[in-house]
């Protein structure tokens, strides 16, 4: 007599893994998938349902493919916008943190994403910050960053938290003088204008500042009194000219 023998599965070694079960959500209405991944689980069968926060389905798009290698590839699109519960089976038996709660966020607009404060110019050595506004753009709100220098390396930079839930802040500091690259994303897609051409400049020194010139030393009534003022090597700033002349004296125009 011919006898088949099956071990018995075990749902408690079966593991999961893949973006359609990201704790930080997926977007609404774009496809995405799992592994599961039942070698050591013994056989079964395998079972997802979805529920949403409706009674309307879930999803769309639903497949689960078997790789015939112990593992399985589950694919949907979330068509409801919220908090989706995936509970996953293995042989009747739910598996290790089933039911997964994802969140599914809004469509991506990029056109609602705003950046402020990053100007075409950055002081080397010092601190700079940019603000990335992202109210209304949807998605998941997955702000990034990456920074690279004139010697085409890579530059240190972090992403905080802003004032605001809608907004998420960018420091770094340029260490060399040169053009600089910053290219910034949100949910891993570019936004509208990155990467965003960057100059270091050296820091403000005004004792670099010269001036000469006879406007310097005499003049006489009604006449130009020119001198020359120069910045080269002073850095990044703006120039303020102020001039004194006895009491009720009265300048008729000067030239910058």
């Amino acid at each position: 007599t011919r006898r088949s023998f099956y071990l018995s599965h075990d749902a408690s070694k079966v593991k999961v893994d893949g973006p359609g079960l990201n704790k930080s959500g997926v977007e609404i209405g774009k496809p995405t998938y799992f592994t599961v991944n039942t070698k050591a689980a013994g056989k079964a069968k395998l079972d997802v349902q979805f529920a949403g926060p409706t009674k309307a389905e879930a999803v769309r798009d639903f497949d689960l493919i078997d790789n015939l290698d112990s593992s399985y590839t589950v694919k949907y699109t979330p068509v409801q916008q919220g908090n989706m519960a995936v509970n996953v089976t293995y042989g009747g038996d739910p598996i290790p943190k089933s039911p997964f709660t994802v969140g599914i966020a809004p469509t991506v607009d990029l056109s609602k994403i705003k950046i402020s404060g990053l100007g075409d110019k950055v002081e080397v050595g010092k601190d700079q910050e940019f603000t990335v506004k992202s109210k209304g753009a949807g998605g998941q709100g997955k702000v990034a960053a990456k920074i690279m220098g004139p010697s085409n390396k890579s530059v240190p930079c972090k992403v905080e938290p802003g004032l605001s839930p809608d907004n998420s802040t960018v420091k770094f500091i340029p260490r060399e003088e040169g053009p600089y690259e910053v290219e910034v994303t949100y949910d891993g897609i570019p936004v509208p204008g990155s990467p965003f051409p960057v100059e270091g400049v050296p820091p403000t020194d005004p004792s670099k500042v010269k001036a000469s010139g006879p406007g310097l030393k005499g003049g006489s009534v009604g006449v130009l009194a020119p001198f020359t003022i120069d910045t080269k090597g002073a850095g990044l700033g703006g120039l303020v000219l102020t001039v004194e002349c006895p009491c009720e004296a009265n300048i008729r125009r000067a030239h910058v």
